[in-house]
């Protein structure tokens, strides 16, 4: 599963978040991208730009309803 996540994402992978209720996943990337992602199928839900720098941080509540970066 984590070459999906890796292959999504143009430069390496600096944080994975995971919010098991709802079955979430959230990467940063060097790539200057956060990603959201249905747990279910590992497939992008939302690409989320407009960092300056490449993402070392990511983090997800627990009901999956709000991310930080």
């Amino acid at each position: 599963r984590s070459n999906i996540l890796t292959a999504a994402h143009s430069d390496g992978i600096w944080s994975v978040a995971w919010s098991k209720k709802q079955n979430k996943i959230v990467t940063g990337s060097v790539d200057d991208t956060v990603k959201l992602w249905n747990g279910d199928t590992m497939t992008p839900m939302h690409t989320f730009t407009g960092h300056q720098l490449g993402v070392i941080s990511v983090d997800i509540s627990p009901n999956g309803a709000c991310i930080q970066s």
